[in-house]
């Protein structure tokens, strides 16, 4: 059911950005970058939504999710700092090599049927869906930090407009 609704939010968020673009609208970085996430989320929503027949592709699910949190963080900094900090690069080559060396071991995700684990990951596996979680969170927790503490000019329009959209403000 979430797959399906995820999938045709995800659509319709395409089809006007694809409206958009009819008017000769410039295209900046913060603009590839959604349609780019909107893209990734409804691939990967296809995926769960063919799960739901006989066609499970683990592997392209696990692909299409970790390709969305990388896009995922880089639009979040993108937002709120304007720019892609190295550092943020440099994790993310970090993390690709990571889940290259993953692929060859065998990408072995965590399946629950009925409140059961189904098959445990090993350890190599476990550690990386903890730093992958890490990522995340990390990056959500010092954009908001960033966006409230370190960041004290209050005049510019744009950036009172965020701090009301993530309503901490």
């Amino acid at each position: 059911m979430y797959a399906t609704i995820s999938f045709s939010i995800t659509l319709l968020g395409i089809f006007s950005i694809f409206e958009l673009s009819k008017g000769n609208q410039k295209f900046s970085l913060l603009k590839y970058y959604i349609l780019a996430r909107l893209i990734i989320i409804t691939a990967g929503s296809g995926l769960d939504y063919l799960g739901f027949s006989v066609y499970e592709l683990p592997l392209y699910k696990e692909i299409f999710k970790f390709t969305a949190l990388l896009v995922t963080v880089n639009l979040l900094f993108l937002i709120v700092q304007k720019r892609i900090p190295k550092q943020v690069i440099w994790v993310e080559i970090f993390f690709v090599t990571f889940f290259i060396i993953e692929l060859f071991f065998g990408i072995e995700t965590p399946i629950i049927k009925q409140g059961v684990l189904q098959n445990k990951p090993i350890l190599f596996h476990q550690i990386f869906y903890g730093l992958y979680a890490f990522l995340g969170s990390a990056a959500l927790f010092y954009n908001t930090y960033y966006l409230f503490v370190a960041k004290k000019t209050q005049v510019n329009l744009y950036e009172l407009k965020i701090k009301k959209w993530v309503g901490f403000y």
